[in-house]
């Protein structure tokens, strides 16, 4: 999953995989809590970007809380593979989904537009250290209100569970091979600390998610961060 040019087919069974592990976990769900939180907090529609956003079915499980519980929030995701993006448009059109998917790169982001909160899910142990820093601090400066990433924990419970959930749930030999490579090159919550203080995203809290998950939030103080 790490090279954007695979063939179409065994991608998008991948992408297909990987919806199925996520249904399971309920990862949109840790995501979901803050950015509801603070739509509420605001009274008005807020905007919330998710870098690298595969298969798209995390925005659109957020997108439909967001009509569930009332709450005006425009979603966009960006990834840059051209089948990841034509899956989730294709998701949303069949779901009747108000959620844009864009073709960019994650490591481009900072010139794009800004919006409320940036998000991230299951990438950044894609990333090498320099890499994983450059994106939260480019994550950071996208971001007019909140930083969410939810990614990996490297734990010996973590490769177990990569070594059986995905054989329970899809015959992509692609995610089969693609959950060990990742939970091996996950960080550890030390590890997660020190990105963020190399990101400069100070104050940021880090907190332990099931099944061998975390979840870093940061949010600007009213003064404003440089």
């Amino acid at each position: 999953m790490d090279n954007p040019h695979l063939e179409e087919i065994p991608h998008a069974q991948a992408l297909k995989g990987l919806q199925r592990i996520n249904a399971v976990s309920r990862s949109w769900r840790a995501l979901w809590e803050p950015i509801c939180q603070l739509a509420r907090s605001q009274g008005e529609s807020i905007s919330v970007l998710d870098v690298a956003c595969g298969s798209g079915d995390t925005l659109l499980n957020m997108c439909r809380l967001a009509s569930q519980e009332a709450v005006s929030i425009r979603f966009t995701g960006l990834d840059i593979s051209p089948t990841a993006i034509r899956f989730a448009a294709n998701a949303a059109r069949s779901l009747d989904l108000d959620v844009e998917f864009r073709r960019a790169n994650a490591s481009e982001i900072a010139n794009g537009p800004r919006y409320d909160v940036v998000c991230c899910s299951l990438f950044l142990h894609h990333l090498p250290v320099s890499e994983a820093v450059d994106l939260l601090g480019q994550m950071k400066a996208t971001a007019r209100q909140m930083v969410l990433v939810q990614d990996l924990r490297r734990t010996v419970a973590g490769y177990g569970l990569a070594l059986t959930v995905p054989k329970l749930l899809t015959r992509s030999q692609i995610v089969h091979v693609d959950g060990v490579r990742s939970v091996r090159a996950a960080f550890s919550i030390d590890e997660v600390h020190k990105l963020a203080r190399a990101s400069d995203l100070k104050h940021a809290e880090i907190r332990k998610l099931w099944p061998q998950r975390f979840l870093l939030s940061w949010t600007r103080s009213p003064v404003g961060d440089p």
